[in-house]
């Protein structure tokens, strides 16, 4: 006995569509628990912990998204057999959308917090890097006018001295060079990571955007906040 065509479409939509919602639970539930575990442990008063969590996010944050895709795909693949969708609270839409909203919510804020954490740490980062530099040059400066006094001291004696004082002053010149290099060289790492986060604040923005409308439009084309289930 043959099936009929219909039937056997409707068959593999009905199967689709479940396969389809499977997946994006999976995975909404896996970067959830992921989101959950890299949390661990917070600290949330440690601005360098939240600008490494908040990359996490951002950077996994098309996830959730995709998921999101393939629920609302196998959901009207299977109202396409016919089957009526459930309650809200019963229907895998509904927590997606609501969850879509809540993301949306959470990259919102997401983004200052992380451009004025950067912006924080850049600015304590600069001071401290600065401030190691200047010690180090007092340093240098301070062993210049005790090697100088030495090598003084050991010409009125009449003794030989094992370096000439141009030498001595050649050599904290270059003391002195490697130090202002070696500060060049953190300030612009620190100005470069501050340019990269650009891309987070950006990226967690566009997130948020993209979830809040695609949550709020989704409950209220289908029907969750209008009244009409």
């Amino acid at each position: 006995m043959t099936m009929n065509p219909s039937n056997e479409y409707r068959q593999l939509s009905a199967v689709s569509g479940q396969l389809l919602q499977i997946i994006g639970i999976v995975l909404i539930v896996g970067v959830l628990l992921d989101y959950f575990v890299l949390a661990i442990p917070p600290n949330f008063l440690d601005k360098q912990w939240e600008v490494r969590y908040i990359g996490v996010l951002v950077d996994r944050g098309i996830v959730p998204l995709v998921a999101l895709g393939f629920l609302l795909l196998g959901s009207w693949l299977q109202q396409g057999t016919g089957k009526r969708p459930g309650k809200a609270l019963q229907d895998s839409k509904f927590w997606g959308l609501c969850l879509s909203v809540l993301l949306g919510l959470i990259f919102l804020l997401a983004a200052p917090l992380h451009f004025s954490s950067v912006q924080s740490l850049q600015q304590n980062g600069l001071v401290a890097v600065q401030n190691r530099s200047r010690a180090y040059q007092q340093q240098i400066e301070q062993g210049l006018n005790q090697a100088q006094s030495q090598l003084q001291q050991r010409q009125q004696q009449g003794g030989n001295a094992p370096i000439s004082p141009d030498q001595l002053n050649d050599r904290a010149k270059q003391a002195l060079f490697n130090v202002r290099t070696q500060q060049q060289q953190a300030e612009e790492a620190l100005k470069t990571q501050a340019t990269q986060s650009i891309r987070i604040t950006l990226s967690s923005l566009l997130l948020g955007v993209g979830y809040s409308v695609i949550g709020w439009s989704g409950l209220v084309g289908l029907g969750y906040l209008g009244g009409k289930r």
